[in-house]
């Protein structure tokens, strides 16, 4: 997957940017560092991918984050990141880190997909994937079914969440 990246426009606004801030202390350790460019640029690229093939659930930077929750309805919820899940997967993708730190809100309480860093194509090795507690097993190579099993994971513990605020 080798694109070019969009520079942005000199005469930007900083205020209105998202800056990504990689968790390198994690990865000197590791890697001594060396790996962390490579994951930005490869992150920019799938960033790029998205940006030429939109969706209503993929949007790239103009998402929201709640402490509560509860009034989302769950079942249009999931079809939402459903829908979603399936477009990257069309474009022959996946996520590899879907959490619930990964799902946004924006401001229709539409779900946002976020945090792309971990996205490959199908069968690449991955430099980095799942969050622990998301995951099935550990694993190392991009597919699509580590994205189906994170999303009935999350959607198992929305419902559980819910249903403890609704009758507490």
């Amino acid at each position: 997957m080798t694109q070019d990246i969009s520079l942005l426009p000199q005469h930007s606004d900083a205020t209105e940017l998202f800056f990504k801030r990689p968790q390198i202390h994690c990865l000197l350790e590791e890697f001594g560092g060396s790996i962390v460019p490579q994951m930005l640029l490869e992150e920019a690229q799938v960033m790029e991918v998205l940006a030429r093939h939109p969706h209503p659930n993929i949007k790239i930077l103009d998402h929201l984050f709640y402490d509560d929750a509860s009034g989302i309805d769950l079942d249009r919820f999931e079809c939402q990141c459903r829908d979603a899940i399936d477009y990257i997967h069309s474009l022959g993708l996946a996520h590899n880190d879907l959490n619930p730190s990964n799902i946004a809100l924006d401001r229709n309480n539409d779900p946002v997909i976020i945090d792309w860093g971990s996205c490959k194509e199908f069968g690449e090795l991955l430099l980095s994937a799942g969050t622990p507690g998301w995951i099935e097993d550990e694993f190392d190579v991009s597919r699509k079914e580590h994205d189906l099993y994170a999303l009935d994971k999350i959607m198992a513990w929305m419902r559980e969440e819910k249903a403890k605020c609704t009758n507490p």
